[in-house]
């Protein structure tokens, strides 16, 4: 019975603690939801609403999520992840662009070991203004992944991995 309770709670705070990455396939299914169920999944998984600005013709959104590791032993620093799309609407046609941004290398080795082993091959790779840019595609999708680097003021460097959908 005790290794019954260990084995759920381990589950649960496992799933706990990843709860606020988000997968590949989760990013390639909010390309296709309406604004209110992406909204919901994001609050949910503890992002916050940072930005939003609506004209006649677009609809810009950025949610952002801190994850702070106050007394982590294992020596995690804090991670930042945000998500921002854009919906652009015309007479003819309708379009979302997605960008997830973390700055978590694990979370980067996932994704690129989630990218590679599900048929995506990098068929690009060049820098672009500072960012290393590389483009994944399986022949029916395509996602482009960037790697910069930004220098802080006090000499410390964050190195941010994003990924871009779009529909």
């Amino acid at each position: 019975m005790f290794r019954a309770l260990l084995l759920v709670f381990l589950a649960l705070a496992a799933q706990q603690s990843f709860a606020q990455q988000i997968a590949v396939p989760e990013l390639q299914k909010l390309l296709n939801l309406e604004h209110f169920r992406v909204d919901t999944i994001l609050k949910k998984k503890g992002y916050l609403l940072m930005q939003k600005d609506i004209d006649s013709a677009s609809a810009l959104y950025q949610y952002s999520h801190i994850d702070h590791k106050e007394d982590d032993k294992d020596g995690k620093p804090t991670v930042i992840r945000s998500v921002q799309y854009m919906d652009v609407n015309t007479e003819k046609y309708s379009s979302r662009l997605l960008t997830y941004r973390t700055y978590d290398k694990e979370e980067y080795k996932d994704i690129s070991v989630y990218l590679l082993s599900h048929n995506f091959k990098c068929t690009e790779k060049y820098n672009f203004k500072g960012a290393d840019n590389l483009v994944y595609t399986n022949g029916s999708e395509t996602i482009r992944v960037k790697v910069f680097v930004t220098p802080m003021g006090d000499g410390r460097r964050f190195t941010a991995y994003e990924l871009e959908f779009g529909k």
